[in-house]
């Protein structure tokens, strides 16, 4: 994994990135407070790590954690492959079959994705499941794992399955609940306390969804098919669940062996957007790393029926009290954290168009310009000097884009560096509030002849209509800040269609207002 780690080359800059996701995440580490953005701002934690380093080092430290979190999970694998009752040199040579897989091979060529830290967390709830550890570990591995990916949310059912024999149903299934509650509770806080606002659009969950999928898969159908195939892995798998001696470890992990496989073909489902993003090839792949803590097990009782590698499961082992200790300051930190860490600033949809250079322009200098209104100062927007174009300009005048610009103003008004024109009667402009408040908007038009603009503030028509005359004219508007919230606010640029021609935006300046 070193050597791969060493040889990987991603994410050369901050400002070269391989995927829309690195730049999502990349974007989050910067400031993973602000970042309200379904799904990617729910799974706050390994960006949250990297925000304590410098802005230039962060993308290092998240290829660093993602090789930290492989090899902490090679390591858990062996344990927990030793805890099912395989010998020592099966679970190593299952910690192999993990490191040189394809899913880990992926994992650390795309290391800014947070996949290795999911794994990591994974397979140690596992560990604690089938080592017997008290329910206060298991809930503090669960609630913790709910800030990297959702899937945590579905682990509670192993420990029912692990439990049930010995305690009973009923005590497994209180014991299951149990260790659900806080993982939940973290769930719910991040999604109806932190962005009870947020509102991601899916497409419709119906045959026509299945059948874009299926053509998509059907295209690429060798390709997909040696991914499934994991090296070998997946049909070793199959014989070994087949035989008489993998009923144990069916009855309790067969549940999570089914789901983990079956959630890597079908995660494209949950990508937010209008229409469907049918995703295989790679990103199956990738995903497939979940898998490979159940696939491996499976894999070696397969080799079980040629080479004897394992006896019985090592009796459990009640957990220390260092380890109830820090499962209490976990727990304590899951839960206080969406309280208290996290900002309820009101972003705007970011999810369309996947733009990653817009989301880490538009995230980062939103929190600047806010801040900078906050203290009283004037925000100014020039056209000639805010100017980017990808591949033209230097990736790090990023910070110059018209991030600002949201609708009406062309296809990627972001990227201009001409005149800032109207194209649609209807155009719109971000401006970012720390805290609601009457603002005085410096509009600095140009239009071929009079004209007459409404303004309306998040969908409200304000009552503010500014008259432009022919030429180059500045005009000021006052807005009431009862329209606003803390968060991306938008102001609308209303104009007559039959005048709209022409109409240009030369400067925009945002104070607050010193009338009452």
């Amino acid at each position: 994994m070193t050597w791969h780690h060493t040889r990987a080359r991603v994410g050369h800059t901050r400002y070269d990135l391989p995927s829309f996701d690195a730049w999502v995440y990349v974007t989050m580490a910067d400031n993973p407070r602000f970042f309200t953005v379904a799904p990617w701002g729910y799974r706050v934690l390994q960006p949250l790590v990297a925000s304590g380093f410098p802005a230039r080092a962060r993308v290092d430290v998240l290829r660093n954690l993602t090789l930290g979190a492989l090899v902490a999970t090679g390591g858990l694998l062996f344990l927990f492959l030793r805890r099912l009752g395989h010998g020592e040199a099966a679970a190593l040579l299952g910690a192999a079959a993990f490191a040189l897989s394809g899913p880990v091979r992926l994992a650390v060529g795309q290391p800014l994705l947070g996949d290795a830290l999911v794994a990591a967390l994974e397979t140690g709830a596992l560990l604690a499941i089938q080592s017997g550890s008290s329910l206060l570990v298991v809930a503090a591995v669960l609630a913790a794992g709910v800030f990297t990916k959702e899937i945590f949310l579905l682990m509670p059912p192993l420990v029912f399955l692990a439990r049930r024999e010995r305690s009973g149903p009923r005590r497994a299934a209180l014991d299951a609940l149990l260790v659900a509650l806080p993982a939940f509770a973290v769930w719910a806080l991040l999604r109806f306390h932190w962005t009870p606002f947020i509102q991601v659009g899916h497409p419709s969950w119906n045959m026509a969804l299945v059948r874009a999928g299926a053509a998509v898969f059907e295209d690429g159908l060798p390709y997909n098919l040696r991914i499934l195939v994991l090296g070998g892995l997946f049909p070793l798998a199959i014989f070994g669940a087949l035989r008489v001696a993998a009923r144990p470890f069916l009855l309790r992990f067969g549940y999570w062996a089914i789901l983990m496989p079956a959630a890597a073909v079908l995660a494209w489902f949950n990508v937010p957007g209008s229409h469907p993003v049918p995703l295989f090839g790679a990103n199956m792949e990738r995903l497939l790393l979940y898998s490979l803590p159940m696939l491996i097990p499976l894999a070696l009782l397969a080799l079980d029926r040629f080479w004897r590698n394992r006896g019985a499961p090592a009796p459990e082992a009640p957990s220390g009290r260092a380890a109830t200790v820090f499962s209490l300051a976990v727990l304590a930190a899951a839960l206080v954290y969406p309280l208290l860490g996290l900002d309820r600033y009101r972003r705007l949809p970011l999810h369309e168009p996947r733009d990653g250079p817009l989301v880490m322009a538009f995230c980062g200098e939103s929190v600047r310009a806010a801040r900078l209104l906050e203290r009283g100062q004037e925000l100014a927007w020039i056209a000639d000097e805010k100017r980017f174009a990808w591949g033209l300009s230097d990736p790090a005048q990023l910070f110059q884009m018209r991030w600002f610009l949201r609708e009406g103003f062309g296809p990627l008004p972001q990227y201009g560096i001409d005149d800032i024109v109207m194209r649609e009667s209807r155009a719109t402009l971000v401006i970012p509030l720390l805290s609601p408040r009457d603002l005085e908007v410096d509009l600095d038009l140009e239009a071929p002849r009079p004209i007459s603009v409404a303004l309306a503030v998040n969908g409200r028509p304000s009552g503010v209509r500014l008259a432009v005359p022919a030429g180059r004219a500045h005009s000021l508007a006052r807005l009431a800040g009862a329209q606003y919230f803390r968060g991306d606010n938008v102001l609308e640029l209303n104009a007559d269609p039959g005048t709209l021609a022409g109409i240009k935006l030369h400067a925009l300046a945002i104070r607050a207002s010193l009338q009452p």
